[in-house]
């Protein structure tokens, strides 16, 4: 039985909250906008979070099914970073270590970042397809990849001029094409990742 409507996690987090306490003090955290160059404080349960980031709407097991199993991987890989952070790297099985690259894999592929990439080389890919045609197959490419039919001069000229702009046209990846891509992106990464070494690193006195 799917969960009651409104009842469904919001606000996911990119990074766990139980990786951020480590770094936390009172339960607030220090933060950085890179692009603003501000720094500032926040509650970890906002910090690394995104609202509906990973919602799939429609999905049987609710809008946030990816959410819950996030945080069983979650919960599984805090015990080993505990234990990793307590008695060593060294005090990990091999299973452990395994885990551990599979959550490191994990955390590189599910970020904002990873996301934005695949949305700028979707647009760099129309660009590039759309400008291979030329102008006089604009219509036959909006017809066959947007749906579109019997589309104005107008609307041509719009997915021309955006399509063949530096960049590309703007565009969206769905959280499920990222669920999607995700799955791809951390087996292969696992694989390099499981037999690296382990650096452990204490930071002690940083707090914000």
């Amino acid at each position: 039985m799917p969960p009651a409507k409104g009842n469904e996690a919001r606000r996911h987090h990119f990074v766990p909250q139980f990786y951020l306490r480590n770094f936390a003090r009172d339960g607030k955290i220090g933060s950085a906008n890179l692009q603003s160059r501000k720094v500032f404080t926040q509650v970890v349960r906002k910090a690394a979070s995104v609202n509906d980031f990973h919602s799939l709407p429609g999905h049987p097991e609710g809008t946030d099914a990816f959410e819950k199993v996030l945080s069983k991987v979650e919960s599984s890989a805090a015990k080993v970073i505990a234990q990793a952070s307590g008695q060593g790297i060294r005090s990990l099985s091999p299973g452990q270590r395994s885990e551990l690259a599979f959550f490191s894999a994990l955390q590189y592929a599910r970020s904002p970042n990873q996301r934005r990439s695949m949305e700028s080389i979707r647009a760099e890919m129309i660009r590039l397809e759309v400008g291979f045609g030329g102008r006089h197959q604009t219509a036959s490419w909006a017809e066959e990849n947007l749906g579109l039919t019997n589309a104005s001069e107008e609307t041509i000229q719009q997915i021309w001029d955006e399509a063949t702009r530096p960049g590309g046209p703007p565009t969206r990846v769905s959280p499920a094409e990222h669920i999607s891509q995700l799955s791809e992106i951390v087996e292969e990464l696992w694989t390099y990742l499981v037999g690296r070494p382990i650096l452990h690193v204490r930071f002690e006195g940083v707090h914000c």
